[in-house]
C-alpha cells in the first residue's frame, strides 16, 4: 500500500544490520465494524465497575468491618460507621480471567479512618465476580487488607478484559483450546478440523460473498445480526445487487470474496480464537450502551493514533498467533520438525533446502498449504526457513540460505518483480544504485552483476551454487515495514478480520559510490568510443560483437527477421521505441550502452509510469528473458512491448 511518508532502511550485502523482531504472519488482519469509538474511548473494566458497582463495594467494605472480617479497622475506628465515599479512594485494579465469562477483579480502596484527632489511612483489597454471560451477575469475594491480597492464578486481563500474554502463553492457550475440544488433536489430523472445532465449540460456519467488502475475511457474530451480501443468480453467481441477510448469534461467516472454500481452515480457527479468548471484551464494550441488541449500527472510524496499547490490535495479534497455534500445535510440531532434520543430517544441502523438503513434507502429511507450514516455521524460530518455499512472479524460486546473523527480524533477501517497480518509481536511492547496472534480478532476487554470482540459463538469470547459499553476501536485503492504519472500526456485536489492518511495504538501502568501482571505466569509455554513431550501424556492430545471427536475434528479441533486416540496413526517422528496447535486452546491454542505442534512435525516457517500466528493464532486467520482460510490464499495469512489424518509410 502506498505511503507518501516512508523513510527507508539502509542495509547493504556487505553491511547488514538487524531489523526489528516483528513476524509478518503475527500482523496480516484486524477487525473493523459498525460502532463508532473515537481514539481510546473503549469501556474500561474499572470504568464500568466505578460506574455501576461503586456503591456496593463500599457497602460490602462496611458491611465485612461490621462483621468482624476487617477487624483491624473497626479496633481503629471511634465508632462503628458505614463508609462513605469521601472517605475512599479507589486504586488501580488488577483483572483475572475465571473462564470464558467471568472475571475476577481485585479492587483497591484506601480508606481514611477516623483515629481520635487524626486520620489513618487502610489499603484494602476487595474480590469482586463478575459473571457477564446474560446479565452481568456480581459476587463479592473477601474483603482483605492489601498486603494480604492472595496471589492469582491464569491469565490477566487488561483494562479491557483482553488476556495479557506473551508468545509461548499464547502457544499453549491454543494448544489448551484445541485439546479441550478435541482431545485426540495431537495425533488424529481429523480432529484438527477446523469445521469440527468450531461446531464442538457451538460455532456455525457460513460463506457469504459480502457486498463491496473484497478485502474483509471473516466476521465473527457474538450476537444475531444483519449483513450485506451480493446476491446470486440462478447458477450461483453474483449479480452485484445488494441483499440483507440474517445471521444467527454465534456464527463465523467467511467472504467468499477473499477466502477460498480450500483455503478457509486458518479464519476459522482465527474466529474460534475470539470467540473463548475474547467475548468478555466484547460483552464489556456491549455493556456501555446499556441497550446493545435492539442498537442500531453505523459505520465509523475510530482514529487510534493516540493509543498505542489498542486492544483491538492486541485481540488480532492473539487471534491470529493462536490460530496457527491451533492449525499446527507446538506439540505436534516440535517434535515433527526434530525428527525430518535429523533424517538429513548426513547430506550435504544447505539449511534452505533443507527446510524447502522439510515444510514440502509436513504439508503432504498433514494436508496443509505450504505457505502456511512455512510461516509456522518461522513463527517457530527456525529463521533459515526463510530461504524455503518463495513463491515469487507467480512460481517457486530455488531455495537458498544465508548467515542467520544477517537474516533476522523482518528482513528478506526476496522480492518480486512488482515490489522492485514499486520501489523503483518512489526510492530516488533505489533508482541511481540500479542505474549502474551494478545489480541483475535473478530467480527473486536483487544479485551484483558478477558471473561469480549470476549464471544464465535456458529458464532466465539464475544465482550460481556459492550465491545461492550465502545471499547475504552477493544480494541486496530488503526490510518488510508494517504501519498500523490512521482508524479502525469496531462493532459490539461483530469482530472483522481485514487483511488491511497494517501497511505493508518494503524498505530499501541507502546509495553505496562503491558501485561504480566494479566497472571498468575505460572499457565503458573504449567500447562507446567505438560505437557507430547511427542506430542501424551501432546495431550491426553490436550484433556482431555479440555474435548474434539475425535469425537468433530474432528468436530473443520477439522481432521479425525482416524488421531486423531493415533497421540494419537503413537509418529511419520512426524507430520505435517497444522495439529499440527489446532488442537491448534481446542483446544484454548494460544501462549505460542502452542508453547509448536510446539516444541513436532519437529517444529520451521520461518520468511517466510507462517509460518508468522500461528503464527499470534496461537497469537490471536486460539479461532476462523477453517474455518474462512482458510479464512483469502486464503486472506492473504498463502496456507490454508491441513488437510488431514497422512499415516501410
Amino acid at each position: 500500500m502506498k505511503n507518501e511518508s516512508r523513510h527507508p532502511i539502509v542495509i547493504q550485502p556487505e553491511e547488514v544490520r538487524d531489523a526489528p523482531e516483528l513476524s509478518p504472519a503475527e500482523m496480516q488482519e484486524h477487525p473493523a465494524d459498525q460502532r463508532p469509538w473515537a481514539g481510546a474511548a473503549f469501556q474500561s473494566m474499572q470504568t464500568y465497575i466505578l460506574r455501576h458497582y461503586k456503591r456496593k463495594i463500599l457497602a460490602e467494605i462496611s458491611r465485612q468491618m461490621e462483621g468482624g472480617t476487617l477487624r483491624t479497622l473497626t479496633e481503629t475506628a471511634d465508632r462503628p460507621c458505614r463508609l462513605r465515599a469521601a472517605q475512599c479512594r479507589f486504586g488501580e485494579m488488577s483483572f483475572w480471567r475465571v473462564n470464558a465469562h467471568t472475571v475476577l477483579a481485585d479492587v483497591p480502596v484506601s480508606i481514611g479512618m477516623p483515629e481520635g484527632e487524626n486520620k489513618r489511612i487502610f489499603e484494602i483489597n476487595c474480590e469482586l465476580w463478575l459473571d457477564m454471560e446474560k446479565e452481568p451477575e456480581l459476587t463479592f469475594g473477601e474483603c482483605a487488607l492489601l498486603a494480604e491480597k492472595p496471589e492469582r492464578s491464569g491469565w490477566m486481563l487488561s483494562q479491557y478484559l483482553v488476556p495479557i500474554l506473551r508468545r509461548d502463553e499464547v502457544e499453549q492457550g491454543a494448544e489448551a483450546l484445541l485439546l479441550r475440544f478435541c482431545p485426540h488433536a495431537l495425533t488424529d489430523s481429523r480432529a484438527r478440523d477446523a469445521y469440527v472445532l468450531a461446531d464442538r465449540m457451538g460455532l456455525r460456519v457460513m460463506r457469504c460473498p459480502l457486498y463491496r467488502q473484497h478485502r474483509t475475511r471473516s466476521i465473527l457474530f457474538f450476537r444475531p445480526g444483519t449483513l450485506t451480501t451480493e446476491r446470486l443468480d440462478a447458477d450461483g453467481c453474483d449479480t452485484g445487487v445488494p441483499e440483507e441477510v440474517e445471521i444467527p448469534g454465534n456464527t463465523i461467516v467467511l467472504n467468499s470474496h477473499a477466502v477460498h472454500k480450500d483455503c478457509c481452515q486458518l479464519d476459522i480457527y482465527h474466529e474460534c480464537i475470539h470467540y473463548d479468548w475474547h467475548y468478555l471484551f466484547f460483552r464489556l464494550q456491549e455493556l456501555q450502551s446499556g441497550n446493545a441488541q435492539g442498537r442500531k449500527y453505523s459505520r465509523s472510524a475510530a482514529r487510534q493514533s493516540a493509543d498505542a496499547a489498542n486492544p483491538v490490535r492486541w485481540m488480532e495479534w492473539q487471534a491470529r498467533r493462536g490460530s496457527f497455534g491451533l492449525m499446527m500445535p507446538l506439540g505436534l510440531m516440535t517434535p515433527l520438525v526434530a525428527s525430518l532434520w535429523a533424517k538429513q543430517a548426513e547430506g550435504t544441502k544447505h539449511p534452505g533446502q533443507r527446510y524447502d523438503e522439510i515444510a514440502r513434507t509436513i504439508a503432504r502429511e498433514l494436508d496443509l498449504p505450504k505457505f502456511r507450514v512455512r510461516a509456522r516455521l518461522l513463527q517457530m524460530g527456525h529463521i533459515a526457513a526463510k530461504g524455503a518455499l518463495n513463491y515469487v512472479d507467480g512460481r517457486y524460486i530455488e531455495p537458498f540460505a544465508f548467515s542467520e546473523g544477517n537474516g533476522g527480524g523482518n528482513s528478506s533477501f526476496v522480492i518480486g518483480r512488482s515490489q522492485v517497480f514499486e520501489l523503483y518509481r518512489e526510492n530516488e536511492a533505489f533508482r541511481a544504485q540500479l542505474g549502474g547496472g551494478g545489480y541483475l534480478y535473478a530467480d527473486g532476487h536483487l544479485c551484483l552483476h558478477d558471473s561469480r554470482f549470476v549464471r544464465p540459463t535456458e529458464a532466465g538469470l539464475r544465482l550460481t551454487a556459492w550465491a545461492n547459499a550465502h545471499v547475504d553476501q552477493c544480494c541486496l536485503r530488503f526490510v518488510h515495514c508494517y504501519e498500523a492504519c490512521d482508524a479502525l472500526d469496531y462493532c459490539a456485536g461483530k469482530l472483522h478480520s481485514d487483511e488491511e489492518y497494517n501497511r505493508h511495504y518494503m524498505a530499501f538501502p541507502r546509495p553505496d559510490d562503491r558501485l561504480n568501482s566494479r566497472e571498468s571505466l575505460s572499457a565503458m569509455h573504449r567500447l562507446i568510443g567505438e560505437l557507430p554513431p547511427t542506430f542501424h550501424d551501432a546495431l550491426t556492430y553490436l550484433m556482431k560483437r555479440a555474435q548474434l545471427s539475425i535469425e537468433a536475434l530474432e528468436s530473443k528479441a520477439g522481432i521479425s527477421g525482416r524488421t531486423i533486416t531493415r533497421l540494419r540496413n537503413q537509418e529511419r526517422r520512426d524507430y520505435s521505441l517497444d522495439q529499440v528496447i527489446a532488442l537491448c535486452v534481446a542483446l544484454q546491454l548494460p544501462p549505460w550502452l542502452s542508453r547509448e542505442m536510446l539516444a541513436r534512435a532519437g529517444f529520451a525516457l521520461r518520468p511517466t509510469k510507462q517509460h518508468q517500466a522500461y528503464q527499470l528493464v534496461l537497469d537490471c532486467m536486460f539479461m532476462d528473458r523477453l517474455e518474462d520482460v512482458q510479464r512483469f510490464l502486464t503486472e506492473a499495469e504498463c502496456e507490454p512491448l508491441r513488437l510488431g512489424s514497422l512499415e516501410s518509410s
